[in-house]
């Protein structure tokens, strides 16, 4: 009788844990179709808000000419940024000879209006994209946005939020070392930024200092570290790197494989079958005797001070 109730205690025994495993890959299964739901409506959401708007327009139309010309406002909402983005939309159409009551269309473009600080902006190749950088200021907090707007179809392609991953520091707008670079396929952006380094204070209450190996990769002290720069008005130019930005999916390579003594300048994206290439001119700053007098428009013509070498990533 002992051993037949201790069979059947064990029994009963994997019979629930049987009943609980079950409930918990029900529970699993549940969880991850309801995810999978929320992720679809997310992605179903941002498509219908990147559909424009029309919020006015105006017909101009001479007697004397066979052309009329529609402007248009159109807005969409630009999710990443909690923003409302405006476009302007002009087109021009022709009268057709057998019935001047119906016009067809000759041709289309739209121009996106930025209200809020606009560093860079790139045209396409064939000048049927525009690739914006956007900067956003809230309370000394900056946040930068690269958006692509599609000007043959009136549509935003993508908005993305290159300052949140941390990849990289702030991008670069203009001068030798900066602006964005269409690659000849227009699918990906070229852009150089800022090498991104993490700032810890000395007095931060989340260091451990018991943890040697934590405080290493705190970078504990960088904030306050000199940094060299280009200066003349290039001060913010301390240690570019490149990156390159898909347009299609938004995410940002970064091309680490640029020595730290190389400042990438004149940068231009090639794309292939098979690759990504960044061709660009390599700066060097060699052994100085005067730092303070070092700057890229000064001293660009001395050789014994600046190194250019072409490089091909």
């Amino acid at each position: 009788k002992t051993i037949g109730g201790l069979r059947a205690f064990r029994r009963r025994r994997l019979g629930i844990i049987h009943q609980l495993l079950v409930r918990k890959s029900l529970t699993m299964d549940a969880t991850t179709t309801a995810i999978q739901t929320v992720e679809r409506l997310k992605d179903l959401y941002g498509d219908i808000a990147q559909i424009p708007i029309a919020l006015n327009g105006r017909l101009h139309h001479n007697a004397a000419s066979r052309f009329l010309q529609a402007i248009c406002i159109w807005s969409n909402r630009a999710l990443e940024m909690k923003k409302i983005h405006k476009s302007q939309r002009l087109s021009v159409l022709l009268e057709r000879d057998d019935d001047r009551r119906i016009y067809e269309l000759i041709s289309t473009t739209s121009m996106p209006f930025i209200s809020f600080e606009t560093l860079a902006i790139a045209y396409s190749k064939s000048d049927s994209k525009i690739a914006t950088l956007i900067t956003i200021t809230k309370e000394k907090e900056k946040k930068q946005y690269i958006k692509i707007y599609d000007l043959s179809e009136h549509i935003e392609i993508c908005c993305v939020d290159v300052t949140t991953p941390k990849k990289h520091g702030v991008i670069h707008a203009e001068s030798e070392f900066g602006g964005l670079k269409w690659s000849n396929g227009e699918g990906h952006i070229l852009f150089t930024a800022e090498k991104y380094m993490k700032k810890t204070e000395y007095f931060d209450a989340d260091l451990d200092w018991d943890n040697e190996e934590k405080i290493i990769e705190s970078n504990v002290g960088e904030k306050f570290r000199l940094m060299e720069n280009w200066g003349e008005q290039r001060n913010e130019i301390c240690r570019p790197m490149l990156c390159i930005m898909d347009v299609m999916s938004g995410s940002v390579t970064v091309l680490d494989q640029i020595p730290d003594d190389l400042s990438p300048a004149y940068v231009s994206c090639i794309v292939s079958l098979d690759a990504i290439c960044s061709l660009f001119s390599g700066v060097n700053v060699k052994e100085i005797e005067f730092p303070g007098e070092m700057t890229i428009a000064s001293e660009s013509d001395r050789e014994d001070f600046i190194e250019d070498r072409k490089f091909l990533l």
